[in-house]
C-alpha cells in the first residue's frame, strides 16, 4: 500500500518548472519553422529518407497503424521545437496520406487507423433515435391517410402567395428604413 502511495507522489514539485532557466524547454524558444509549408517540407524529406522508412515500414508491417507512427513522428517534431503546435495539426494530415502513398508503392501491408473503442452510450442513443424517426414517419403517414388528401403544388403556391402579402414592419430593429 505504501509503495502505491509513495509513486503516486513521485514527481516534480508543482511549480519546479517556474523555477528553471528560461528557454532550456525547446517550447520556449522560437521554433525553427512556422511555414506550414517548410515545415511538412522538412518533416516530409526526413520521412522519406531510407533509414526512416524502413522503420515506417517494419512498424507497419507489425500491425501499427500508419495513423499513431505518423502522430508520433509529427509531435516529436513539436517536442524538439522544430514547429509550433498549430503548424503540427496543419501538416498531419499531409503527411498521413504521404505515408500511405509510399507504403502502398512499396506494397507493404498496414492498418491505416488505430481501432477505436465502441461508445455503448453513442450506439444506444443512434438506436433511440432512429427508433423515435420511424416513429414520426409512421405517425406522419397515418395522419395523411386519416385526412385523406394530401397538399397539392396550388395549395403550396396559395400558401407561398400568402407569404408575400404579410406586411413588412416600418422602423425598428427588422423593419425597413424609409
Amino acid at each position: 500500500m505504501e509503495e502505491m502511495i509513495t509513486t503516486q507522489f513521485n514527481g516534480p514539485i508543482p511549480g519546479s518548472s517556474l523555477t528553471n532557466e528560461l528557454g532550456n524547454n525547446p517550447t520556449e524558444r522560437p521554433p525553427k519553422f512556422v511555414d506550414p509549408e517548410e515545415a511538412y517540407e522538412d518533416t516530409a524529406n526526413r520521412l522519406t529518407s531510407p533509414e526512416v522508412f524502413e522503420r515506417v515500414s517494419v512498424a507497419s508491417e507489425l500491425g501499427i497503424p500508419v495513423e499513431l507512427t505518423v502522430r508520433s513522428i509529427v509531435f516529436s517534431g513539436w517536442a524538439n521545437g522544430r514547429y509550433p503546435v498549430d503548424v503540427m495539426y496543419l501538416i498531419y494530415g499531409p503527411l498521413f496520406e504521404l505515408t500511405m502513398a509510399m507504403l502502398d508503392d512499396k506494397g507493404v501491408n498496414y492498418l491505416p487507423l488505430a481501432k477505436r473503442r465502441e461508445d455503448k452510450e453513442y450506439v444506444k442513443a443512434l438506436d433511440l433515435l432512429s427508433e423515435i424517426k420511424g416513429m414520426q414517419d409512421s405517425t406522419d403517414e397515418a395522419r395523411d391517410k386519416v385526412s385523406g388528401e394530401e397538399e397539392t403544388d396550388t395549395e403550396m403556391m396559395e400558401i407561398e402567395e400568402d407569404k408575400d402579402t404579410l406586411e413588412v414592419p416600418r422602423g425598428g430593429l427588422m423593419g425597413r428604413a424609409e
